[in-house]
């Protein structure tokens, strides 16, 4: 799965793959690069044992009572 990210005005592009064995092991995998190849995150483990098919950008995150903020407009938060 690919999409460009927010804010890098189409230029920069999230990567999500997920490797699953023949022992059912699964692992996902995340990485970002731009259009000239030109890896700007290396491809990194974000989870074992889960397999993520997909993302989703969150913005505009507003403090909740007593609480720090979450995300602020343009932050890019894993999970």
């Amino acid at each position: 799965m690919e999409c460009y990210l927010p804010g890098t005005h189409d230029c920069h592009v999230f990567m999500l793959r997920t490797e699953e064995t023949f022992d059912n092991v699964i692992t996902t995998y995340a990485s970002v690069m731009d259009l000239e190849a030109t890896i700007l995150m290396a491809e990194t483990v974000i989870a074992r044992a889960r397999k993520f098919e997909g993302s989703c950008w969150l913005d505009g995150f507003k403090r909740f009572e007593g609480e720090a903020a979450l995300a602020t407009a343009g932050d890019c938060v894993v999970l």
